[in-house]
């Protein structure tokens, strides 16, 4: 049976940072990623890989910050950059625009100016505000390529003392008399950790198991996004628009709440427009999570409510599956019952977003937790 320092199970976006600090921070460990699909794969693969670091809480303030810093030290490092930042609108209602500055860490959302408003009619030339409601602006939004960023962390890593294993799907595991964690797989495979990390996404409660699970109040829920025809191209992309106004203008427009944002995609004359689907406890095995006819009509609503005379074509979307905590908060800690198993997920959506600081607390918790 082979033995490892720390086997990671998950080989997401979340694991692919866990392994890129226990690396840094112990280069003579003995690594493993288990990963049922590939690299990459799994929940990482349909995120939409926007990143700005706002949180409703303290806590998720500190973890997009933290991740912030992460994400440009491995753009010095070389590996895959962002896209060109998105400058960051909102549309709020005026007495939720102080508690809406309170989500930014390190910077400021304050009133749009006229010149910030122009730029913004740019980009969103047929965006209505409804009611009360004000425009503000603050914040550069990122957008990465979350796949090929876990793929590179793993390259960067990789070498002697890192075992990947994909295609592994871990049925069954169990902590022995001296602490060690056994995992095996379906087809028999058995390895054994001194320190074991769970980080397998909407498939971390099937592996902890509904006791522990219900415990920590973890649920599946879908997570959806449409893709929107709305013949925009990003800036440098295309030319300028019937209107004579530069298709290049690049900005990213918040409605905090209609719990949504929409973004232009890179090479596409279209826009993605992230929301929150209303379907629960989901299985991401069932082969059926697709966007449903409740999905088409909340977007739609959103589109309806925030557009007058635009009128994107929706045109398909993304559409996977994401843990949540009870309190919606992340969780980085060690598992209720083996003190040599840590936890990290429940990103909640915002898997990609937190993903570094997520990682780390939970090597540090293992670090300190096992000699």
């Amino acid at each position: 049976m082979q033995r490892h320092d720390l086997v990671i199970v998950g080989g997401g976006i979340v694991g692919s940072f866990a392994a890129y600090f226990a690396r840094s921070a112990h280069p003579d460990w003995q690594i493993a990623v288990i990963e049922s699909r590939a690299i990459g794969t799994g929940a990482t693969r349909f995120s939409a890989g926007v990143h700005l670091p706002t949180g409703s809480s303290a806590h998720i303030r500190t973890l997009a910050t933290r991740s912030a810093q992460v994400y440009a030290e491995i753009d010095a490092l070389g590996m895959t950059p962002a896209e060109p930042g998105l400058d960051a609108f909102w549309v709020v209602p005026g007495a939720g625009l102080k508690a809406l500055a309170a989500e930014a860490n390190g910077w400021t959302i304050g009133p749009a100016t006229d010149a910030q408003e122009s730029q913004f009619r740019a980009s969103y030339p047929d965006a209505v505000l409804v009611d009360d409601e004000v425009l503000a602006f603050g914040g550069t939004a990122r957008r990465f390529d979350p796949p090929q960023i876990a793929r590179q962390l793993l390259q960067h890593v990789g070498g002697e003392g890192l075992a990947l294993f994909e295609g592994v799907r871990v049925a069954q595991m169990r902590v022995g008399n001296d602490g060690d964690t056994v995992l095996t797989s379906e087809l028999g495979l058995e390895l054994r950790a001194r320190r074991t990390l769970l980080c397998n996404g909407p498939w971390l409660s099937g592996l902890l198991g509904p006791t522990v699970a219900d415990a920590l109040g973890l649920r599946v829920k879908k997570v959806a996004a449409m893709h929107l025809a709305t013949g925009r191209q990003p800036e440098g992309e295309g030319g300028a628009g019937a209107d004579g106004a530069a298709d290049g203008a690049r900005a990213a427009l918040f409605w905090p709440g209609s719990d949504a944002y929409i973004v232009p995609l890179k090479g596409r004359a279209q826009h993605l427009l992230s929301f929150a689907s209303r379907e629960w406890d989901c299985d991401p095995d069932s082969g059926r999570i697709a966007l449903s006819a409740d999905d088409y009509r909340v977007a739609e609503a959103i589109i309806a409510r925030h557009f007058s005379d635009w009128r994107p074509q929706i045109c398909g979307g993304r559409v996977f599956c994401d843990t949540y905590a009870q309190d919606r908060q992340p969780i980085a800690r060690i598992h209720p019952e083996w003190p040599s198993v840590a936890i990290a997920g429940a990103g909640g959506g915002a898997g990609f977003r937190l993903a570094p600081a997520i990682a780390e607390q939970a090597i540090t918790l293992l670090e300190q937790g096992v000699p």
